[in-house]
């Protein structure tokens, strides 16, 4: 399940603890407007980031505010648990504020649990000097041994000492399906309409924390529909994501595959199937290009992806969905609707659905039902969605 939001992280920006980004100084509360107290319920954090998002989102009619967005997200993903919030706590006790027009350094790793590992590496460099000093006695080596302890812990040292990591920004023209680089395996896929509005590749959105339409289970409407017994024969989760929606029909006894363009997304949905024991395939996968799979199915899922592309992507992306659906099979496509309040960002339409999956595609709409989907962002009843019945002929 991918294609809700844009990529969390913003391209080019330095980032501190946590990827909460270095020019909001570090402090992850401050950003979603919380008091920094111990006691903060996940609630709050919750709340706090999904009435952020809402008004900054980069796909509302105003353009939003990508910035402060991403600004948002960065904090949400150190303050969503309990062990974060801690450690964000301790950091603003251990970093006192930066003066007005000066720009706040990095806290340390030093500052982040290594101590512990720190004073260890150091009492074992003192006793294993002392015991040289003691088993060489007057011997003119024994300088020589202390001397090379004391640089060995100097080099070790630097390590916890040395501010956190910053993962360099994803682009899009660096990413190719497979995972490689463009510089390693010639030109790659061509970005997708929403990977050139944010700046990166899809992959991206896993890098961070799970992604906003991540939920950690299935979607609901999935699970009806397949308690009904809508799948059946060999069944492809056209955007799987980590693979929940495509898990959960695996467990039912289905022969499933998912797909999805974004390889950490795909490794994260393959680690899941072998700690659940359930047997599913997931592969790496252009959604442009199914036809390279080499393979059919009787019933094919698309759970928030279509809605992602663009007018102009969207007859693309239903003729590669034609070539490998069996005539006879269905395709269900559940995507953020453009009917009630608190719709989604990328609203559809019925037409926009009657369009591009038309008789002339080799399509034949058969139904679309008002339903739900659930996100990170949106409370327990989801957004409007549209559940299109589609059948290829």
């Amino acid at each position: 399940m991918t294609g809700f939001f844009p990529p969390l992280s913003r391209p080019g920006s330095q980032r501190g603890r946590g990827g909460v980004a270095a020019g909001t100084g570090g402090d992850p509360f401050r950003v979603l407007g919380l008091e920094p107290r111990a006691d903060l319920a996940d609630d709050e954090v919750h709340a706090a980031w999904r009435r952020i998002a809402s008004a900054t989102h980069p796909d509302r009619e105003d353009g939003g505010d990508l910035p402060r967005f991403a600004e948002a997200a960065a904090a949400y993903t150190v303050l969503r648990t309990r062990s974060g919030r801690g450690e964000a706590l301790a950091d603003r006790h251990a970093t006192p504020p930066a003066a007005s027009g000066q720009a706040t350094r990095p806290t340390g790793r030093v500052m982040h649990g290594r101590p512990v590992r720190l004073a260890l590496r150091t009492l074992t460099a003192v006793a294993a000097a002392v015991g040289a000093v003691a088993a060489a006695g007057p011997h003119p080596a024994a300088p020589a041994l202390v001397t090379g302890i004391v640089t060995w812990l100097l080099l070790t040292a630097r390590h916890d000492l040395a501010p956190a990591a910053v993962r360099p920004p994803v682009r899009w023209q660096d990413q190719l399906p497979g995972g490689g680089k463009m510089s390693e395996r010639g030109s790659g896929r061509e970005p997708t309409s929403h990977e050139r509005r944010s700046g990166q590749p899809w992959d991206a959105s896993y890098h961070d924390g799970p992604a906003p339409w991540d939920t950690g289970h299935p979607q609901p409407a999935i699970v009806r529909l397949a308690a009904r017994g809508g799948f059946a024969g060999a069944v492809l989760d056209a955007g799987c994501g980590t693979g929940e929606n495509a898990l959960h029909l695996a467990a039912l006894g289905l022969a499933v595959t998912g797909v999805d363009v974004a390889e950490t997304a795909v490794a994260m949905a393959q680690e899941k199937a072998r700690d659940r024991g359930v047997e599913a395939e997931f592969s790496v996968a252009d959604a442009f290009r199914l036809d390279r799979l080499g393979r059919t199915f009787e019933t094919v899922l698309d759970c928030g992806l279509f809605h992602s592309f663009e007018g102009g992507e969207r007859p693309r992306y239903a003729a590669s969905l034609a070539s490998v659906t069996a005539h006879g099979g269905t395709l269900y496509v559940l995507c953020f609707s453009d009917d009630g309040p608190g719709t989604g960002p990328h609203p559809v339409s019925q037409e926009d659905l009657r369009a591009a999956f038309s008789r002339g595609n080799g399509w034949h709409v058969t139904a679309i039902e008002p339903d739900r989907v659930q996100t990170r962002y949106h409370d327990e009843n989801g957004a409007p969605a549209w559940l299109a019945t589609i059948k290829r002929i």
